[in-house]
């Protein structure tokens, strides 16, 4: 599992293997992080993103069975391991049903979700294509780790935003190896 770490210099989140044992803090949203230089609690679910969503396959679908392009804000939470959204944004994408995975929540219970996909998902010009968790009806969007690495972005808790990779700002820069 990956979470995010602070890294002092840059202001930035990065995802990182856990650093401690004690990663949640009475809820999904707070997290702790303890190292020798630095024990920093930060709510992670302090801001939302803009995020553009479509589904993939509408290039090739006639137009009576595409789904509709959907712009929404999400919860930016890089505890969230993928994208998540709730039933009614996945029926007007008309995404199709792949599979079914369990997931574990922050009460600690293991619960079976249904995937969906796959959408193109846009965060500020940036692209890419990745599976839907569905969420129960009413339920907020959210943004997690895969699509925030996928976009080549990070998280700012100073700004509460998400801030291009310093590395390569104009555009993402993804590791190979």
């Amino acid at each position: 599992m990956r979470i995010a770490r602070y890294v002092p210099s840059a202001e930035t989140f990065f995802l990182a293997p856990p650093l401690c044992p004690q990663r949640l803090c009475g809820s999904l949203s707070k997290l702790c992080f303890n190292s020798d230089y630095y024990s920093v609690a930060l709510d992670m679910r302090v801001f939302r993103a803009q995020v553009k969503l479509k589904n993939w396959q509408n290039r090739f679908l006639a137009d009576d069975k595409k789904g509709e392009d959907v712009i929404c804000n999400a919860l930016v939470d890089s505890r969230a391991a993928e994208l998540a959204l709730p039933i009614e944004i996945i029926s007007r994408l008309k995404l199709e049903e792949l599979d079914k995975v369990w997931v574990y929540t922050a009460d600690g219970g293991e619960h079976e979700y249904r995937v969906f996909g796959i959408v193109e998902i846009e965060v500020e010009g940036r692209t890419c294509h990745v599976r839907v968790i569905e969420l129960a009806h009413g339920a907020e969007p959210l943004l997690g780790a895969v699509p925030l690495e996928a976009m080549d972005w990070h998280i700012s808790p100073v700004r509460k935003k998400l801030v291009p990779n310093p590395r390569s700002p104009e555009k993402p820069l993804l590791p190979l190896c």
